[in-house]
Order: structure tokens, then C-alpha cells, then sequence
């Protein structure tokens, strides 16, 4: 803010560097949303563990064993050996 008065006060016209600190700030948190939603899934399931490593779930028609939950994907192991990657669970 201080910064903002003192180029004002300078001569130098601060509404353009306004407006491009606002479109700014849209597109970092455009950018970081997915990132965001990710992370809080991944702190629910931490906190809540509704499942955890070695429980096994079913995804539609796909069902498997927990092998990793991280903050982007939780890794299911099929019967049939087979591995697959899902988005962070919610529930």
C-alpha cells in the first residue's frame, strides 16, 4: 500500500499496475484450483481415513486393494494384478 502511494505520489500512474495486479491474482488462483482441491481431498482423507492402505474398494466396476494414498492419486491393485491410478478419493 505504501508502495502504491509512493508512486503515486511520484507521478506515475497506478491504476493500469492495479488492474494487472487484479488480472494477476485470477489467473494464480485459476491456476492453483486443481492443486487446492487435491490437497484438501487429500488432507480429509488423512484426517477422516475413511479407507487406508490394504482396504479394499470398489469404483464402479472396478475393484481393488489400496496400495498408496498421496496428495493427487490413491493406487488400486486389482485381482488380476493390475494397477491402476484414481484421482484423490473423497469418499
Amino acid at each position: 500500500m505504501v508502495l502504491l502511494l509512493a508512486l503515486d505520489n511520484l507521478g506515475i500512474q497506478i491504476k493500469p499496475l492495479l488492474a494487472g495486479l487484479g488480472i494477476g491474482g485470477i489467473a494464480i488462483a485459476l491456476a492453483v484450483q486443481t492443486l487446492l482441491g487435491d490437497l484438501l481431498a487429500s488432507m480429509s482423507i488423512t484426517l477422516d481415513k475413511p479407507f487406508s492402505v490394504g482396504d479394499s474398494l470398489t469404483l464402479g466396476d472396478f475393484q481393488g486393494t489400496v496400495e498408496h494414498i498421496g496428495i493427487r492419486s490413491t493406487k488400486l491393485r486389482s485381482s488380476r494384478a493390475s494397477r491402476s491410478l484414481s484421482p484423490t478419493l473423497t469418499s
